[in-house]
């Protein structure tokens, strides 16, 4: 497992440990990530991958999910959403001694 599977250098997304998975044509790998660029450069450089996302609704400012595969590439930005929303700021200033 890789935990950081791109980087940005220059200016552009460098994905090394999915372009080499891409060059295997006889095994399954699942890669996730949160963050659409990567999904967008890959989907460029990796003929022979699929992408997939789990839709979200949103119920007013609290997202609801789906769990149901869907083809494509997410257009999604949750991560401050959840973050306000679980009111982690608050929890973390709460712990952090002055």
């Amino acid at each position: 497992m890789a935990e950081e599977i791109a980087v940005i250098i220059d200016g552009s997304i460098k994905a090394p440990i999915p372009e080499a998975c891409s060059k295997s044509n006889h095994n399954f790998f699942i890669i996730s990530t949160h963050i659409i660029e990567v999904g967008e450069a890959l989907s460029e450089k990796c003929d022979n991958f699929r992408f997939f996302y789990m839709p979200t609704i949103m119920d007013g400012v609290r997202p609801r999910y789906t769990y149901q595969l869907t083809k494509g590439i997410t257009t999604d930005r949750q991560g401050m959403l959840i973050i306000e929303n679980e009111g982690i700021i608050g929890l973390l200033n709460a712990r952090t001694p002055d």
